[in-house]
């Protein structure tokens, strides 16, 4: 079995699914998270070259970002997060799982966004307390600077975002 024969399956399997609305994430509740990080990020939805869906049917049982772009420096890989209050470590640690070296060399990735999303309304919210936390614990995971794995450089995006993104999400 190629990963280019699983890919096109896969990638048919998908367009052939009968969706009113196309499912992009795996989780309904993340949908309006991607659609607000992709939109901040500045992809549009005629750029995304693979989806979660699909990404999780190439490769099964292991984490996978919720989508690839194709942009003008190469594919980029992008992973959302929801955080409430304060940022844990396994929160960061979850986000940077999801850049496998096989997704890495099978879609060409070259850059990886990891947008980490918080409320507009509490104080240890604040977009500066979030990028601090993260700093914090990818520099003790990552030995470099700007951070890489697997060759690919990362970037930390903090976005805030209204209540909607946190809603049936396990807490409020």
């Amino acid at each position: 079995m190629t990963t280019t024969m699983t890919f096109a399956e896969a990638l048919s399997t998908h367009r052939e699914a009968k969706h009113s609305v196309p499912i992009r994430s795996l989780c309904a509740n993340s949908d309006i998270s991607e659609k607000l990080a992709f939109q901040f990020l500045g992809y549009k939805q005629m750029h995304q070259v693979v989806s979660e869906v699909v990404l999780s049917n190439l490769y099964p049982k292991s984490k996978v970002p919720d989508a690839i772009f194709s942009t003008i420096h190469g594919n980029a890989a992008v992973e959302v997060k929801r955080v409430k209050n304060v940022m844990h470590k396994d929160t960061v640690v979850n986000a940077i799982e999801k850049l496998g070296l096989n997704i890495v060399k099978d879609f060409n990735i070259k850059t990886f966004h990891m947008v980490f999303q918080t409320r507009e309304n509490a104080h240890r919210n604040k977009v500066k307390f979030v990028l601090n936390d993260v700093h914090g614990i990818l520099k003790k995971m990552l030995d470099s600077f700007p951070y890489k794995k697997h060759g690919v450089k990362i970037y930390v995006h903090v976005q805030k975002v209204g209540e909607v993104p946190f809603k049936n999400i396990g807490y409020n």
